[in-house]
């Protein structure tokens, strides 16, 4: 039977438990994305897994779209038919701000509010309501998860001279003890038990694997 679910970001690691086999096809949005496409506040919906049926503006919006999806005969026409859907939506609804929106995301995960406010010419408490209204998390958490995901996504795309140590220093840790516990507080595993992983068969860590 054909379902769909809707989750928002999750602070923690989680697993997921398949009972036989199944075959699934995911459309992945960031939650800046969902908000600037369906008007959904994400920090209402943060660490909650919900069935998309109790999202009735969400359900309604994307039932075109699941209409189309079940119809296809394959996983190559339902990725077709996903992007001739979201193209025309995205234009419409995002031409107006393409950039600037996540320029603040960037600002805020890689220079803190301060500096990153400096930058846009907004005031703090400005810069703090945009980015919570677009991700659902604090700037403080909100910098901690995209640092540690761009330290972790460094270090599986590229062996990087001195190894882990490397990687911490390069990020802004104090050490590599410091980065090992951070990734494994978000992602479950250590940075080391990470990698692996994402290196192995395994095609349960496929959502590692989206920017290779």
């Amino acid at each position: 039977a054909a379902t769909a679910s809707s989750a928002d970001i999750l602070g923690h690691p989680v697993q997921s438990l398949n009972l036989g086999p199944l075959h699934s096809f995911f459309l992945v949005f960031q939650p800046a994305g969902l908000a600037r496409l369906f008007g959904l506040e994400p920090e209402h919906y943060r660490d909650r897994h919900v069935a998309l049926d109790e999202v009735p503006e969400l359900a309604r919006a994307l039932q075109p779209l699941h209409e189309r999806i079940l119809a296809a005969p394959d996983d190559a026409a339902r990725w077709r038919a996903s992007l001739d859907w979201l193209r025309p939506l995205w234009r419409e609804r995002c031409a107006g701000e393409p950039d600037r929106l996540g320029t603040v995301l960037a600002g805020i995960g890689q220079l803190g509010v301060r500096a990153a406010a400096a930058w846009m010419g907004w005031s703090e408490r400005h810069l703090q309501r945009r980015g919570r209204a677009l991700t659902g998390l604090r700037p403080a958490e909100l910098r901690r998860l995209q640092r540690a995901e761009t330290a972790v996504r460094a270090a599986l795309l590229a062996e990087q001279a001195g190894g882990w140590a490397g990687v911490a220093a390069q990020h802004g840790y104090a050490d590599q003890a410091h980065l090992g516990r951070e990734v494994k507080a978000i992602a479950g595993h250590s940075p080391d038990a990470l990698r692996r992983a994402v290196h192995s068969d395994d095609a349960s860590w496929w959502v590692y694997r989206l920017d290779e």
